[in-house]
């Protein structure tokens, strides 16, 4: 039976601890030791336990039915031993005379526990969604249940998936209460700010789902009847109960709550639009105040299935072609006479010789931007002959040629922080930026480096975004008088610089002979190259683009050099930029806005440019208001963050593909992490309990310092129990333990992971892949979904960056895997969720050369890669394939990084084939690249590939990723592996759950695990 105390009245405490007035025994030292110092920190823990404890005071009355509906073997034990049928108010008397009876028992030499009564945490109790913040965030540990009482009553069953599309428009609000200068923050605040006339609250709000955060409005300053006015569209995939508006007073440190409000989601997915003016529960007196809000809301169910992105900043272009390259270079291959296009030949095409002859067919402009370019690079190759390789021009000496042609070329590079004289040229992570400018200083061509940017009044919150984040976007545009509207662009993943030039064979070793002879790239600890081992192959996917999406690109381009570029600079090179493509030149005096500078273009162009071609094309972009001067008259397609605006389509255009597939998803990515709101931690929501105590709970086990007195480890049904007994006199860490240890067992659902160690990863990505296979399980339909991924990231695999993000990857998958576990027995098929979901990897294994094997007498993992003569194949791509129709190919990765639109800079491009009668396309140059790569990866082609969805197609890739994986890791004399696909290692089982893949944890010649591991010291939107 679980004991309840009142809320409010104070735990039992021992004779000289904080709250007791007894005095300490004469003699005793009351000089504050270490036993002392840990049982002031055991207090402060055990007041946050108390905190829960008012939390959930209410609880009392379900804790009946819980125990009728559950049996009392899962209910907390505690030393109340006659309390069957009792009130909980006997419950509080017996406790306390067992109290009694253990003081007194401890006075004869008899050592018993003291067990302070728990609440019960229950499914009846509290609702999905809500649990997350009990004890760090103020906001939600005290005042929800003391302003909204209706609170605590929320059960699992009221609790609904929320997924589609969400219009919130925020109004304003009236009579809100002051909280301006009516405490010391405050006054310091006003110190801090001074106001001329007012000293009033300034507020904003924030929307929440539960207690996730997703939209959030400017801040207006002191005003209690403010006005908005602003509208948000986004798009959801939650689990929770409620939507939550919480009105804050923005201040200098910090901010204090005004009020909030609440609708029930059940509510919203009822009317579908809501018009209302609610009523805030507020901690102040003697106010009334009330917010306007509007709420439009579209189920997944009934939105209309296109792929266009509505109310984007670039338009849905009619016009232009669009070709797809697997890798820098793709050589014709044997595979490739079973894939057809159109009823045509698969035709391999090469982009970096198509880059090549675009940039020396250039007679107007030619534009550049790129996280990173080296100007010693050649984009022609010969793969056998060395010295034609040595004949072909480097890049440099082509855009200097150019330049001297009076083409007019422009480059703008991330310009890496780390990264200049006084510390390395090349740069922390390999930019080359500080190298390439200074090799086109005094040239025609202009090279700029432009800083990641973040103008925000927090002066740390700038230097993090300045040293975190990049510009990442990867263009080449110029002018092309045979191509539709004049211009070509190549958007994708490909940087033109080292170690990105390479073929489907992927060489490790031979290629470094001829191709790689300049060129050699390796980011593996101990090979630094050619000579000390193999070098590190890579493989990625990129695109050229004409007609109007290719002027969409120069916007870009554009919009991108107004902000980052010199002063001197700005206006120049822009106001020429549409005459380049006029046939009558025109030298405009005031820069163009992007509609103006598509008016212009289109009127000047031939009536051929104009007709609609098979392709639908799209561009779409990751950035924010600090990279890019937008055009004014399309800023409602924008997103805003607390009044800073930035754009995000290309996250909106990924949740827009997954939700219209019908059949199958293929996606390559350097990284597939996030949808962190929807991670699963195992048996508790609570990571760290309170940052004095320091109690962790993580997969392995819970310890608390400074001594550790419990280690606690998993049985299978996913519950912690205590490994060792606790033998010293310490009660209240010992007691503390022993409580947590019931509340673990009392929980009887996962629950999402603790929001002390979840970063701000919430983008849909991962969750709506999830959801879109349940729903097809749901409807009786087979669907197939395939990843392919790093082995990990390139680095060292063991540095704590890299093994954080594996830790957030592992989060990522295990979320998937578990939704669709827990769809195929709601639904009960006969199936594994790996005939649904599957994750692969790229490796390969290669004789090395005598002379590198003579060198490798160590035991070290670059040793031990060298002499088994393997490594993996590092998978740059940033594309996605759905039902061989629709494509995106660009340069963001699934991570928030990418996918948010206020950290790294993004461009892709959405593209698919219809036929004049709009019906789309499913065998053509979509299907193509997605058979292509499959041929490359598997090393061969079969006709059950062209039904990705079936599952025998789903049995066979897994066949012979098996295969080819067995051949990757066997220690005997390398060979060619058949093929490059591999299954990623990991281990799945039937309910979803994930465990390392080979018998050490590790990957293969390392010593990094592979489920990755939790870093103590690293900011987490680092790594995610």
């Amino acid at each position: 039976m679980v004991c309840h105390r009142s809320e409010g009245a104070p735990p039992p405490t021992k004779p000289g601890e904080p709250g007791n007035n007894t005095t300490p025994r004469p003699g005793k030292n009351t000089t504050p030791n270490n036993t002392t110092r840990v049982r002031r920190k055991n207090v402060r823990c055990c007041e946050v336990w108390r905190a829960i404890a008012r939390v959930f005071s209410c609880c009392k009355k379900s804790d009946q039915s819980y125990k009728e509906k559950n049996g009392d073997a899962n209910s907390i034990n505690t030393n109340c031993t006659n309390s069957s049928n009792t009130s909980s108010n006997n419950n509080n008397n017996n406790c306390s005379n067992n109290k009694s009876n253990n003081n007194n028992s401890n006075n004869h030499g008899q050592k018993k526990k003291s067990h302070r009564p728990m609440v019960s945490l229950t499914e009846e109790t509290i609702g999905m969604g809500l649990h997350r913040r009990l004890t760090e965030d103020k906001q939600y540990d005290e005042i929800l249940p003391k302003l909204d009482p209706k609170y605590t009553k929320v059960k699992e069953k009221d609790c609904v998936y929320f997924r589609g599309d969400l219009k919130v428009t925020v109004k304003g609000a009236s009579n809100l209460p002051n909280a301006d200068g009516r405490n010391i923050k405050a006054k310091f605040d006003n110190l801090m700010r001074p106001k001329k006339n007012k000293d009033l609250s300034d507020p904003y709000v924030n929307v929440c789902i539960d207690d996730i955060k997703i939209l959030q409005t400017k801040v207006i300053k002191d005003e209690l009847d403010p006005v908005w006015n602003e509208t948000f569209d986004t798009e959801v995939s939650h689990e929770g109960t409620k939507m939550f508006f919480w009105v804050w007073d923005d201040d200098v440190i910090g901010k204090e709550k005004l009020g909030h409000a609440s609708i029930n989601l059940k509510d919203i997915i009822h009317k579908k639009v809501i018009k209302q003016k609610l009523d805030l529960f507020t901690p102040f007196k003697n106010v009334k105040p009330t917010l306007d809000v509007e709420i439009e809301f579209e189920p997944v169910s009934e939105a209309v299935g296109e792929f266009e992105v509505t109310r984007s900043y670039f338009p849905l272009r009619h016009s232009g072609e669009v070709t797809l390259y697997q890798d820098a270079c793709c050589l014709p291959s044997p595979a490739h006479q079973h894939i057809s296009v159109n009823g045509s030949p698969f035709t391999a095409r090469s982009a970096w010789d198509d880059i090549a002859h675009s940039i020396e067919k250039a007679q107007k402009f030619i534009y550049f931007t790129g996280w990173s370019m080296t100007h010693d690079i050649r984009l022609r190759r010969d793969s056998l002959d060395s010295q034609k390789t040595k004949s072909y021009p480097i890049l440099g000496e082509i855009l200097k040629q150019k330049a001297n042609e009076g083409v007019n070329v422009l480059i703008l590079l991330w310009d890496e922080p780390f990264n200049n004289e006084e510390m390395t040229m090349a740069g922390v992570v390999g930019t080359n930026d500080e190298i390439t400018r200074n090799y086109f200083a005094n040239t025609k061509v202009k090279c700029v480096l432009a800083a990641r940017k973040k103008n925000t009044r927090g002066m740390l919150e700038t230097l993090v975004s300045n040293t975190s984040f990049s510009h990442h976007q990867k263009i080449v545009v110029c002018d092309d008088a045979d191509a539709s509207c004049g211009t070509v662009g190549y958007i994708g993943g490909l940087d033109l610089t080292v170690g990105r030039y390479d073929d489907q064979i992927h060489s490790l070793f031979q290629s470094n002979l001829n191709q790689h002879q300049d060129d050699f790239y390796q980011t593996f600890p101990g090979i630094n190259n050619g000579s000390q081992g193999p070098r590190q192959p890579w493989h990625d996917v990129h695109a050229r683009v004409t007609g109007e999406a290719a002027l969409d690109i120069i916007t870009n381009f554009t919009e991108r050099w107004r902000i980052e570029a010199p002063a001197e600079d700005v206006f120049s090179p822009l106001r020429i930029v549409p005459a380049m493509l006029l046939s009558q030149p025109t030298t405009f005096h005031t820069p163009l806005t992007h509609s103006q500078f598509m008016d212009t273009c289109l009127a000047d162009l031939p009536a051929e440019d104009k007709d609609e071609s098979r392709w639908k094309i799209q561009l779409f972009r990751s950035i924010p208001i600090d990279s890019a001067q937008f055009d004014e008259t399309k800023m409602n397609c924008l997103q805003s963050k607390h009044g800073r605006t930035y754009e995000a389509s290309i996250h909106r255009a990924y949740v827009r593909a997954v939700r219209n597939s019908d059949s199958f998803i293929y996606i390559e990515n350097q990284y597939f992490l996030g949808s962190a709101h929807t991670w699963y931690e195992k048996g508790t929501p609570i990571n760290r309990l309170h940052k004095d105590h320091k109690i962790f709970i993580d997969d392995q086990f819970i310890t608390s310092s400074p001594k550790q007195y419990h280690d606690i480890s998993l049985d299978e049904s996913y519950y912690f129990t205590p490994t060792q007994e606790d033998s010293s006199d310490e009660e209240s860490e010992s007691h503390q333990l022993d409580v947590m240890q019931n509340y673990l067992k009392d929980v009887k659902f996962l629950k999402p992971f603790s929001w002390y160690h979840t970063p701000r990863c919430n983008h849909l990505v991962p969750v709506e892949i999830a959801e879109q296979i349940c729903e097809q399980i749901e409807k009786g339909k087979r669907f197939a979904v395939y990843i392919l991924i790093p082995l990990f990231p390139e680095g060292d695999p063991t540095a704590p960056h890299i093994q954080e993000i594996l830790f957030w990857q592992t989060k990522t998958m295990s979320m998937m895997y578990r939704k669709v576990a827990k769809a195929i027995k709601k639904y009960e098929v006969e199936a594994h969720p790996c005939d649904y979901l599957n994750f692969f990897c790229l490796g390969k294994r290669e004789q090395p050369p005598e002379s590198i094997l003579k060198l490798q007498t160590s035991d070290t993992p670059a040793a031990n890669m060298s002499k088994h003569g393997r490594g993996m194949i590092y998978v740059h791509s940033k594309a996605m394939v759905t039902d061989d129709i629709y494509a995106i190919v660009g340069s963001a990765n699934i991570n928030q990084r990418s996918m948010d639109g206020r950290r790294d800079t993004e461009v892709a491009v959405g593209c698919w084939e219809a036929e004049p009668d709009s019906r789309l396309v499913s065998d053509g140059h979509v299907q193509g690249l997605r058979k292509g790569l499959w041929s490359e990866h598997l090393g061969q082609y079969e006709p059950v590939f062209d039904n990705p969805s079936s599952l025998e197609c789903v049995q066979r890739v897994r066949e012979l990723a098996a295969r080819n994986w067995e051949a990757y890791i066997e220690n005997k004399q390398p060979e060619n592996t058949p093929g490059h696909l591999l299954p990623y290692p990991i281990k799945i089982n039937k309910h979803g759950e994930i465990a390392p893949g080979t018998a050490s944890g590790h990957f293969p010649d390392t010593t990094a695990p592979i489920l990755g591991t939790k870093s103590s010291y690293l900011p987490s939107r680092l790594t995610v």
